[in-house]
């Protein structure tokens, strides 16, 4: 397991994933899209917006994803979310240097 940091445009939050997560984050975070664009068990992310297809979702969202479609026997969790302004120099030092993706 190791850390990766997620956000959505807003506060990030530190999240623990399994190693392949945070080696290949963005081949997770694409093989993402693709299911909340094609799964059945993903509408409730879509949204029409006057015929086009948008997705609504989040990095809590994503991490629900991994724990019940990827890696249901080795769960990912929220460990910490820092503030909308915190710099990465402001972080903790173990944080610091990991992974991280803007929704």
């Amino acid at each position: 397991m190791e850390y990766i940091i997620l956000s959505a445009d807003s506060a990030p939050s530190v999240h623990l994933v399994p190693k392949d997560v945070a080696d290949n984050l963005e081949k997770y975070c694409k093989r993402f899209w693709e299911w909340m664009a094609t799964s059945p068990y993903a509408d409730k992310h879509r949204v029409d917006f006057d015929g086009y297809l948008g997705l609504c979702y989040d990095e809590h969202d994503f991490i629900e994803y991994l724990n019940k479609w990827v890696f249901p026997d080795t769960p990912s969790k929220l460990i910490e979310k820092f503030d909308d302004f915190c710099k990465v120099e402001d972080r903790p030092d173990k944080y610091r240097h990991c992974k991280e993706f803007n929704f």
